[in-house]
């Protein structure tokens, strides 16, 4: 048994002004000041401020000869600190002692074996300009809501990782700064609206870019390697590069593209040097949601696609070096010709050579499929996905039966969440995108809070963690 108490405080000085004028102008004008103990008494305060300025045109003036029902512009920028990626005390090397202490066996140990904070490790900010537009038209038959926004993120907060000669594996410190610039777009329609029926459906569009701009002292730090999966890569930031994105070995080419194969061996050539795989974020994200009521029954779905994005898999590896994946199902005995390919001695097209032939040597099938096994290109997939979210179907009785009953209201439904799921056509059911797990579950990662993203972990998906359910169920809601 483990019994520790730790604490921590936060105050803060709070002003808020609100401003309207004739109720179709308005302002609002935010400061905080704060003050937290997880930090140095250096880095402890900090403040941040926000303003919003908003117009309602619609308020002012008549606008229904255009068939607009609402008009509201916008112009908001808001600028705020977190500390909460860094624990209490994490900032100090304590000793604690280990399980058992004092009897024989047992010993102590710093605060944490796996990583530590940079005890210099300052708030990061996310400054976020915002504008944008929500239209009613048709008597807010047509709802359109449009936002375009940059958030620089200063000080980014993530964890590194760290030669293993320091004794840690990994080290949360501030890495830089970054750019992320996006698009969010809704759309609603209803087109029946009556007293028996009623039907409504939203089409939401997200897209976003970021860039690391600038990073402590360096152009490029790993912020997990995933070697300990057996894949050859890892998790990366980047001066000019999105964040994060993977990078790893691919085979050797020539200047055409075409792998380079040993004459002798037949082993495709590993490439030196690692390459750029692919960010882990998608390229956007399209969303559906549809509602449908006719008389006392009713029916709802959410479903969404993600397109693009790359994420390391350590199923793959584990399939692929012990001769499960298909990327291994030729004729093992025979080998085959590797499509596309070369002759290290000549450099002209391989039509004579064949690749992982044969068991009882090292240049073989089992020799081919483990170098294929750590290639970072192989482990990595398309991380697109399309999911149904959720499904629900209703029925409602009428207050007048539901009154003989004794009761107000008497609902009766069955649900189901994720019952679909596609994933990517290189996706073979080996990970769930969401189920990216990598660097410090603890969100440490400062792409995910800069772009909505609380997954925290992203970019590799590892081996025995809980996979992505499908849940049925029935309800019967009673109201008195």
């Amino acid at each position: 048994m483990n019994n520790s108490v730790s604490e921590y405080s936060s105050t803060a000085e709070f002003a808020n002004v609100d401003l309207s004028y004739k109720d179709y102008l308005f302002l609002n004008l935010t400061g905080r000041y704060e003050h937290v103990s997880q930090l140095l008494p250096s880095n402890r305060d900090f403040f941040y401020p926000s303003a919003g300025l908003s117009f309602v045109p619609t308020k002012l003036t008549d606008l229904s000869t255009a068939k607009i029902s609402y008009l509201k512009t916008y112009l908001n920028y808001t600028n705020v600190g977190s500390t909460a990626a860094v624990g209490n005390y994490r900032v100090l090397n304590y000793g604690s002692l280990g399980s058992g202490f004092p009897f024989e066996g047992t010993g102590n140990s710093f605060n944490d074996l796996y990583s530590y904070v940079d005890p210099n490790i300052k708030p990061e900010f996310y400054k976020t300009i915002e504008a944008g537009f929500v239209l009613g038209m048709f008597k807010d038959r047509v709802t359109l809501d449009f936002a375009a926004y940059q958030t620089d993120t200063k000080n980014a907060i993530s964890s590194l990782s760290t030669s293993t000669s320091t004794g840690n594996l990994s080290r949360l410190a501030n890495v830089g700064d970054i750019k992320t610039k996006g698009l969010d777009l809704s759309l609603t329609l209803v087109p029946f609206k009556g007293e028996n029926f009623n039907w409504s459906a939203t089409v939401n569009f997200g897209t976003y870019k970021n860039e690391v701009v600038r990073l402590e002292g360096q152009d490029a730090v790993t912020l997990y390697d995933v070697s300990d999966s057996g894949i050859n890569g890892a998790i990366v930031a980047a001066v000019g590069q999105p964040f994060p994105f993977l990078q790893g070995t691919d085979w050797l080419r020539d200047s055409e593209g075409r792998v380079i194969i040993n004459a002798t061996s037949g082993l495709p050539s590993v490439n030196p040097e690692q390459v750029n795989i692919g960010k882990v974020n998608p390229d956007y994200i399209l969303g559906f949601t549809n509602n449908i009521s006719y008389k006392g029954f009713g029916l709802a779905f959410t479903m969404d696609y993600r397109k693009g994005g790359k994420i390391f898999s350590e199923s793959i590896y584990n399939m692929t070096w012990s001769g499960h994946n298909e990327a291994t199902a030729y004729d093992r005995d025979l080998g085959f010709i590797f499509p596309n390919s070369v002759l290290s001695t000549t450099g002209l097209p391989n039509t004579t050579v064949y690749t992982g032939a044969g068991y009882s040597n090292a240049t073989g099938a089992i020799a081919y499929g483990g170098n294929l096994a750590s290639l970072g290109t192989h482990g990595a997939v398309d991380a697109s996905a399309f999911k149904v979210r959720e499904v629900s179907l209703s029925y409602s009785l009428p207050n007048k039966y539901a009154g003989k009953l004794g009761l107000a209201t008497l609902k009766f439904s069955v649900n189901a969440r994720n019952p679909i799921v596609v994933l990517a056509k290189s996706n073979k059911g080996y990970t769930d995108p969401e189920a990216s797990s990598a660097y410090d579950a603890t969100t440490t990662n400062a792409a995910a809070r800069a772009t909505g993203n609380t997954n925290g972990a992203a970019g590799f998906s590892q081996v025995s963690q809980y996979p992505t359910t499908k849940t049925f169920g029935f309800a019967v809601n009673v109201g008195f």
